[in-house]
């Protein structure tokens, strides 16, 4: 929709599928070694309301509100079902370098601040001695992307994504402390999109 002040919008993206796990498993004692298995399952979806403030020159500020979700598991002993859901503040800007008169090439700059959710471990999947948790987390995240934009409407173009979420606090489940590690996440590829307004 579009106000006096500027354009207001919301955009998702889900992405799933078999993703590679690198870290660490660790037994009762604490004992950690290696491990990576490339049969996890995932599935993150993103959401934003965004309103963005056109400048006399080529900027677009944009500012909004986020909900992240994420879900995966492992069809492997020693692993259980997580899923996710945070809140998020992204602040950013569009910068537009005109080529021609129906084309330009647009960067989109965009930093998102975590401030609120967590992650449900289910535990009882591991074993029936341990209930399931809620761990909060924080965090926060950067997206850039190039697009070509073909006479004001049709775009296409690239970007990449990264997810950094900080240690978590501890909280206890059969009589042990469990924590979410500082982890960090990266999505990129292709996309194609048409402008509305």
């Amino acid at each position: 929709t579009n106000s006096s002040m500027g354009l207001i919008g919301v955009k998702a993206n889900v992405l799933f599928g078999s993703l590679t796990y690198d870290g660490a498993l660790c037994d009762s004692l604490n004992n950690c070694s290696p491990y990576s298995t490339s049969n996890q399952k995932d599935v993150i979806a993103n959401s934003n309301f965004d309103f963005l403030i056109k400048t006399n020159t080529n900027f677009t500020w944009k500012v909004g509100l986020g909900y992240r979700y994420l879900y995966d598991t492992v069809s492997e002993t020693g692993f259980y079902t997580r899923a996710g859901s945070w809140l998020y503040l992204p602040f950013g800007v569009l910068i537009d370098a005109n080529m021609q008169s129906s084309t330009k090439l647009q960067f989109d700059l965009t930093y998102s601040f975590v401030f609120y959710g967590g992650i449900k471990s289910s535990l009882s999947e591991v074993s029936s001695q341990f209930t399931d948790i809620y761990i909060t987390q924080n965090g926060s995240a950067y997206n850039l992307g190039a697009n070509f934009i073909f006479s004001k409407s049709f775009k296409a173009g690239v970007y990449i994504e990264r997810w950094d979420l900080n240690e978590s606090n501890i909280s206890t489940s059969g009589g042990r402390s469990f924590e979410e590690p500082k982890n960090n996440s990266v999505s990129y590829g292709a996309r194609l999109g048409y402008n509305f307004f």
